[in-house]
């Protein structure tokens, strides 16, 4: 992916637009609705499946956390050695489930912080469910809600997939 230069006051002020119950910014005198459909169009992320948030729901097995968490924090940068170590020509459900939460951590959900919440390992636990989840809706979504806490106080950092909003709304 090529690298994209966020422009933090931009993205902050697209933020303060953000009319949450509408899932519209009002910008220019014009409410523009931020959907899956614009998700699929820039991302190019699925918009149809199961909920990746009901999913995290439940409890993975004892066993993926004991591999890639300690307590509720599965550190991004362990993620990334894994992967650029791996030496496998074919990726395995292991690869599979590293790439995803990392995935998550930095591009579709990421947070300020350098780690992937372990309610994640739920949903990559099964490797063959992955491509059945509707990723653009959960990354739309916690973008959205991210925005959402940042307005209200809730977060002190504007978080989510800011290069979709960037993206999309300028």
């Amino acid at each position: 992916m090529n690298p994209v230069t966020l422009r933090r006051m931009i993205l902050i002020k697209l933020a303060k637009r953000l009319d949450y119950k509408n899932q519209r910014f009002h910008i220019c005198g014009q409410n523009i609705p931020m959907t899956s459909q614009d998700v699929l169009k820039i991302m190019d992320l699925p918009i149809q499946g199961l909920d990746v948030f009901s999913w995290t729901k439940t409890k993975p097995n004892i066993n993926l956390i004991i591999a890639y968490g300690s307590g509720n924090r599965i550190w991004t940068t362990d993620l990334l050695q894994i992967l650029t170590e791996s030496k496998d020509k074919e990726p395995d459900d292991d690869f599979i489930r590293v790439f995803v939460l990392f995935a998550i951590g930095v591009l579709l959900a990421p947070t300020t912080k350098d780690y992937v919440d372990s309610k994640y390992l739920s949903v990559v636990e099964d490797a063959s469910n992955i491509a059945k989840f509707n990723w653009g809706q959960f990354t739309l979504t916690h973008l959205l809600s991210s925005i959402h806490n940042f307005n209200h106080g809730e977060q002190v950092n504007l978080q989510g997939n800011l290069t979709l909003l960037q993206v999309s709304l300028t």
